[in-house]
């Protein structure tokens, strides 16, 4: 039977809560932090697809401790149904029919596990109904033996290692499969290779050898037992070429020869971890040609063990056509997002699974331009929950090294999932903005952004909240307008006053302006000996904070700025600024960027004690 799983809804199982993981895709990729049930949804998969518990799933028997170790949740469920619900979609009408499908031409798979006194589980079919019973439903035992026949999991844990039991076994069935192809010729119409004729001929005299080796034992039993009893006697022995070959495979080692150093070969298990990981996964993706099932190929963490060469040219392998399966990964590379696309991508947070916005046939290139912002610093991006959006690489280095540097205390909540990103100038925020959205698609946003450009192209920075799809309220364009306006009459110090202000007025658009520009963020307050570092290191010889804010590229001083802007000098800052020098407008970026639940008095206490 044609079918296909679209998605799997997990309630109440292991640390889920309610969930739904969608496999509506050739490939799926998993991000999100340690421990927030990427694992957990692979295995309950693999344990659906591969599980040979059907006949206990009758609602009466109690499940294996293997089974209610995988099933029953960390979390306490307090009385609420515990459930895997599979969405199911079948081609065929008729058959389509027979399981009751929804709205959506969509058959609903329940998997029950109730806990009182044993741990049961039960099959149900539809959606669930307030006080139905826990008895198995037949045809719900019949899709769930369809679903098993439909499809083969390969599954790849890991932590790998090439001698384990399951490595050895994919590499068995590998090695069978060739031997089968190459020397067995049973059941097959035309005429036979000479190959096979070799084989059958070699284990035919293997046969006769063992057949002849064998009598000789019988009949002395027989001899010792008394001629008397019996007439005669004989071996029962017939190995056929299929058992020769499943032997063989069973006995066949791999010895790599990885240089001179080791020409007589070494055994799989002496390799580098890495090598170990490359060749299993190249015996699980030959295996596919094999199946004669839809494969389902599982891959925890990929990049597991890699040189980041040789994770690229893995991803770069898992994600072209060449891979003849539905392709399920978790990983926590860069390299295997960069080599994704943004409509693969499934976020995890906290056992909430989140599905980014897909956007349909009309507007696909939404697709494709979020795709293009996942490569390079958007892949690094993905797995950081605090975002600050900034202009330029000067930025980024300034804010990157003050954030290091409080990373070290503490203190300061989830600060080590905190990321800043250039986005390359004002007018590129946009995109940013809405791929961030995309990617918070749902009831749960588990990244907050905070965009901070400079406040000297104000019109820049409103054509791109509204391209974002946020609406200016009359307040906040009035606001806007004001340090615009100041700007253009070249009042610099209104328009800086304006700009740090802007953050105190609460308007609900995750956008802070820095204080004119990077430049006079970062060192209005500048001690003499902070000029003096910064003098020697970029060797020059400014001799006030003006004459350093202008040389540095400010236009704030009087509408022009020097050119010595290259990012490492902006790095050497962070990392050199003491705590009393930090302005009030770096002070509530960094606020509303690393520590957005704290109250600016207890920031600000901590950034004096820990900077």
């Amino acid at each position: 039977m044609d079918i296909q799983i679209v998605s799997i809804q997990f309630e109440n199982i292991r640390g889920f809560y309610n969930s739904t993981l969608p496999l509506d895709r050739k490939t799926t990729v998993l991000i999100g932090p340690n421990n927030s049930g990427k694992t957990s949804a692979l295995r309950l998969l693999d344990w659906i697809v591969n599980n040979p518990e059907v006949e206990t799933l009758d609602g009466l028997k109690e499940l294996s401790q293997s089974a209610q170790k995988l099933l029953l949740p960390a979390r306490t469920a307090r009385h609420k149904a515990r459930r895997i619900t599979i969405a199911i979609k079948i081609p065929d009408g008729r058959s389509r029919r027979r399981f009751g499908p929804d709205e959506n031409e969509l058959v609903h798979l329940r998997i029950g596990v109730s806990i009182s006194g044993a741990v049961r589980g039960f099959l149900k079919l539809g959606l669930p109904t307030r006080g139905e019973n826990r008895v198995t439903d037949p045809l719900a035992v019949e899709l769930l033996k369809t679903v098993q026949r439909a499809f083969e999991v390969i599954y790849i844990p890991s932590a790998r290692d090439a001698t384990s039991s399951d490595s050895t076994e994919q590499l068995q069935k590998l090695f069978f499969s060739y031997l089968r192809k190459q020397l067995d010729h049973s059941g097959l119409q035309g005429g036979s290779s000479a190959e096979y004729r070799a084989t059958k001929g070699a284990v035919g005299e293997l046969n006769k050898l063992a057949s002849d080796a064998i009598s000789e034992a019988i009949n002395q039993i027989f001899i010792n037992v008394g001629s008397n009893l019996y007439e005669s006697a004989k071996p029962d022995l017939e190995i056929g070429i299929t058992e020769f070959l499943e032997w063989f495979s069973q006995k066949s080692f791999i010895r790599a020869i990885t240089g001179d150093h080791d020409d007589a070969g070494v055994m799989l298990s002496d390799l580098g971890s890495g090598l170990q990981s490359l060749i299993m996964l190249a015996v699980a993706q030959m295996r596919l040609n094999d199946i004669e099932a839809i494969p389902l190929l599982i891959v925890e963490e990929p990049e597991a063990f890699l040189h980041p060469s040789s994770e690229r040219k893995l991803a770069q392998l898992l994600f072209s056509d060449q891979t003849e399966a539905n392709l399920i990964i978790s990983t926590h590379s860069t390299i295997f997002v960069d080599e994704s696309k943004y409509e693969d991508l499934v976020c995890f947070d906290g056992f909430n699974i989140i599905k980014p916005r897909f956007y349909g046939p009309d507007r696909e290139s939404r697709h494709s331009i979020n795709s293009y912002l996942l490569n390079g610093a958007g892949s690094e991006m993905v797995f950081s929950s605090h975002i600050l959006l900034v202009e330029g690489p000067g930025d980024r280095n300034f804010f990157e090294a003050l954030r290091r540097r409080l990373s070290h205390s503490g203190k300061f909540g989830e600060i080590d999932s905190c990321y800043v990103l250039a986005v390359g100038g004002v007018a590129n925020f946009a995109p940013w903005m809405k791929l961030i959205n995309d990617l918070n698609s749902g009831p749960q946003n588990p990244k907050r952004f905070l965009v901070c450009p400079d406040s000297d192209d104000i019109p820049s920075v409103k054509r791109g909240l509204r391209d974002a799809s946020y609406s200016l309220s009359a307040k906040l364009e009035a606001d806007l307008n004001e340090i615009g306006e100041d700007k253009r009459a070249e009042n610099w110090d209104s328009w800086k006053e304006k700009s740090e202000r802007f953050a105190l007025a609460g308007h609900d658009v995750p956008l802070l302006l820095l204080a004119g520009d990077l430049e006079n963020t970062m060192l209005s307050e500048c001690s003499l000996e902070l000029r003096q570092k910064i003098n020697s290191i970029a060797s020059v010889n400014y001799e006030s904070t003006p004459a350093l804010l202008k040389g540095l590229g400010s236009k704030t001083v009087d509408g022009s700025g020097g050119k010595l802007k290259a990012p490492w000098i902006r790095t050497f800052i962070g990392s050199e600024i003491d705590a009393n020098e930090i302005s009030a407008s770096t002070t509530m970026i960094l606020n509303r960027w690393l520590a957005p639940d704290m109250s600016a008095k207890k920031f600000k206490k901590r950034l004096l004690e820990y900077l």
